[in-house]
């Protein structure tokens, strides 16, 4: 056990999951999600599922959430817009719950699309705090809002 700052952090690894528990935040969390392939069309066109809206009008009392849902399902994973929610298949079940920011992941989608990925198959996997996006031998990130264990 380290203690920095007042907080601790006791880790342990079993396997390729990372589990550490997070006082402020009360859970165990899986800070690892091992590579899983996805077809790169099912993963563009979830996650082009967004509001035209950026932002809510001056006045209002709510907010558009700007952040996309990565959950698992039995046999891949649920891609989760303010709008829809998309199951996607995949090659390994997907085991946590990641939030990346929405218009970030259309970004590294249009990026990967340039490069050829149209029908294609990808590696996406979660690493400490950002998802990794793999196509052939290129390699992209974004940051992670948060992660959680299944």
């Amino acid at each position: 056990m380290c203690i920095i700052a007042g907080l601790y952090r006791v880790a342990a690894d079993l396997g390729y999951l990372k589990f550490y528990l997070l006082p402020e935040r009360g859970l165990f969390t899986i800070m690892h999600q091992a590579p899983t392939k996805i077809l790169f069309d099912d993963l563009a066109a979830a996650a082009s599922q967004l509001p035209k809206m950026k932002r809510a009008p001056a006045g209002s009392r709510g907010s558009i959430p700007s952040d996309t849902l990565l959950s698992p399902d039995r046999e891949g994973l649920m891609v989760e817009t303010s709008v829809i929610s998309t199951f996607i298949p995949a090659d390994e079940p997907w085991q946590i719950t990641a939030s990346v920011d929405a218009r970030k992941l259309v970004a590294i989608c249009k990026t990967i699309k340039e490069i050829g990925a149209v029908g294609e198959m990808i590696e996406i996997s979660v690493e400490e705090r950002e998802m990794w996006f793999k196509f052939r031998t290129t390699k992209f990130s974004i940051p992670t809002l948060w992660v959680k264990g299944a």
